[in-house]
Formats: structure tokens, C-alpha cells, sequence
């Protein structure tokens, strides 16, 4: 199969692997930070990462740029994750690659082509996109994936984001008390009442 390299499905223009990584990192933790649940991110997510990739690697993008590119970063998610979908293919995150047969990416390429992105090499941003797009999906029932087990242990990175961590210091919005909701009775509000 003649199938470009992935740089020329991902990057094009003055998007470059870093200002991605500059880009999802700063709405990652714009959304820990403020616990940030809905699917569209607010305007002021977007000017804060034009100024960090504006610091960082001296690129100015608009508003607008960055909007689509996040855009382009949650169909690479979805192709990503659709690949992988399919019976027959599966991702050896050691050699960071994704196993067909030439038939089953013919059939891939044929129901999508930017599925070619990930013919040589895995999503590089994958666990990063999971934390931006990924927190609603569902696994269906009755779903069949083939899980290859190996006898060698691989040290997962540590520099992936945790979805789920929360900042350290951030104030708790939980009640400081560890009992059920129904503990919380109005007896306690109101001191004068009698008992």
C-alpha cells in the first residue's frame, strides 16, 4: 500500500506536533482546574492557550485557529478510536502501532481515509484526547475486543494527564463532613430552638 506518512495527515500550515501538545495540554488544565464538563470550551480556554503557544513557540494563532484545530483534534480522536473498533485490529502500544492485515486497512481506507493517519504509527496524543473528548463515551454491552495478553511488563509514561486527577490545593466542593446527605438536619442551624 502507497500511504503517505502520518505528518502529512496530522500537520499542515504552522501546526506542528508541539503546538498541539501546547494546546491540548492548556485545556486540559483549564478543565481540571475549573471542573469543566461541557463539550464546548469557553472563549477564554481558547485566548489562554494563543498565549501560551504564542510564549512558547513565538506562533501566533487566532481565537478562531485554535477552534478548528480542536475541531480537527476530535475527529483524530474519533478515527483513531474507529480503527481500533474494528475486529481484527489492535493496538502493540509497545511499537506504538496498530495491527491489520492489508485487507482490513483496505476496508478502513475505503470507509474513511484519514484512517491512513494511523497505518505506520498510533495516535500520538490518544491518552490526552480521551481527556478532552473522550469522558462521555460509553462501552456497549455485548461488545467483543480481542485483548492480546503478553508475559512483558511495560512501565506506563507518567507524563500523561490523568483525567480524573484533581489539582493539588484545589478547595473541595465536597461537605467536610463524611456522613450521608441526610445527616445534615436544621436542628444544628438554628441554636435557639429547644430541644
Amino acid at each position: 500500500m502507497n500511504i503517505p506518512q502520518q505528518s502529512s495527515f496530522l500537520y499542515e500550515g504552522k501546526w506542528s506536533p508541539e503546538i498541539d501538545i501546547i494546546l491540548v495540554d492548556t485545556i486540559i488544565s483549564l478543565k481540571r482546574e475549573t471542573r469543566w464538563t461541557l463539550h464546548e470550551f469557553p472563549s477564554w480556554f481558547l485566548l489562554t492557550a494563543v498565549q501560551e503557544i504564542e510564549i512558547n513557540i513565538g506562533v501566533l494563532f487566532s481565537e478562531v485557529d485554535l477552534c478548528d484545530r480542536l475541531e480537527v483534534l476530535r475527529v483524530r480522536y474519533r478515527t483513531f478510536k474507529e480503527v481500533l473498533g474494528h475486529c481484527g485490529a489492535y493496538w502493540d502500544m509497545p511499537s506504538k502501532c496498530v495491527i491489520a492485515n492489508n485487507a482490513l486497512w483496505g476496508k478502513i481506507f475505503k470507509k474513511n481515509s484519514f484512517a491512513g493517519a494511523y497505518y505506520y504509527h498510533d495516535e500520538p496524543l490518544y491518552s490526552k484526547l480521551a481527556c478532552l473528548f473522550g469522558m462521555d463515551d460509553v462501552k456497549v454491552e455485548g461488545e467483543k475486543q480481542v485483548i492480546v495478553i503478553s508475559d512483558n511488563t511495560e512501565k506506563l509514561p507518567t507524563d500523561d494527564p490523568s483525567c480524573y486527577k484533581v489539582s493539588e490545593g484545589d478547595p473541595s466542593t465536597r461537605s467536610p463532613h463524611a456522613s450521608s446527605c441526610g445527616s445534615n438536619t436544621p436542628i444544628g442551624w438554628w441554636s435557639h430552638v429547644s430541644k
